[in-house]
């Protein structure tokens, strides 16, 4: 369900038909995993009112990036995490030797060998990496086969088993440092965060593929503030930590979290 612009009428369309199916059979429906863009495409409708009954996304965990959309009738609220956590599966992948790895294994080998299986992206959520195991949240129809298919990423041999939730390692952290801007206009923070030019942050974001708390920005000129998690697709996320003071030229010292390239 990783779709390109001009398949959102159909992306909402799908959605309003799972929407559709909570209302009328009075029962939680779960969407595939959904990307920020996805995400904030659907919120924008719900607000619209395009859709009824309740809207929760959510993907395994609070700080998940990929969520699936869960559609359910109000009576159903108090039980939406047990109706949906059902529906997923939490999936550890272990190499059996690390050793003899000729690198250590990175996110994009571990999705790598999963799509290589032939399996759609959109059924695969966050992949965290511990100490000596990936972690991958799927929905619950593929985790008995990738557990049955999955045994080497790159070059190592790899144990694959479900595993409780509770073994899910905290996300990773960022890393820290500080950036100077002359104001709080997107166009800047995604320029000085991203190592961008301006004229690059501003056609990534008129291109709606930059993020300020999971919701599409597309205005260079828009404010953020202290807090807000900003994503730019496919290069990563930053969060705005702290603003440590103007410096004498008058521009802002803000101090930002970075995670990704």
């Amino acid at each position: 369900m990783a779709l390109s612009p001009s398949d959102d009428k159909w992306l909402i369309a799908h959605l309003t038909d799972l929407c559709d199916q909570a209302e009328k059979g009075a029962y939680l429906t779960v969407s595939d995993f959904l990307d920020e863009r996805e995400q904030s495409l659907l919120s924008r409708s719900f607000r619209e009112g395009r859709l009824s009954v309740s809207l929760w996304m959510y993907g395994g965990a609070p700080e998940c990036e990929r969520k699936v959309a869960c559609f359910y009738p109000d009576f159903l609220s108090e039980n939406r995490e047990e109706l949906l956590m059902v529906q997923l599966r939490l999936i550890r992948v272990t190499a059996l030797d690390q050793r003899f790895l000729p690198k250590e294994l990175t996110h994009r080998d571990y999705l790598g060998a999963l799509m290589g299986l032939g399996v759609k992206r959109e059924k695969i959520g966050d992949i965290r990496i511990g100490e000596e195991s990936a972690y991958v949240i799927v929905k619950e129809e593929i985790a008995s086969f990738i557990c049955e298919e999955l045994t080497s990423v790159g070059k190592a041999l790899v144990d694959t088993k479900v595993v409780a939730w509770t073994t899910l390692p905290a996300a990773e952290s960022g890393t820290l440092s500080v950036i100077s801007v002359s104001s709080f206009r997107l166009d800047q923070l995604v320029s000085r965060g991203f190592n961008l030019g301006r004229t690059d942050a501003s056609k990534w974001i008129a291109a709606g593929l930059v993020f300020r708390n999971g919701e599409a920005i597309m205005q260079p000129d828009k404010t953020v503030m202290i807090g807000d998690k900003i994503t730019l697709r496919r290069k990563g996320k930053i969060i705005l930590k702290e603003d440590k003071g103007v410096s004498k030229s008058g521009r802002h010292q803000v101090l930002i979290e970075k995670y990704g390239k």
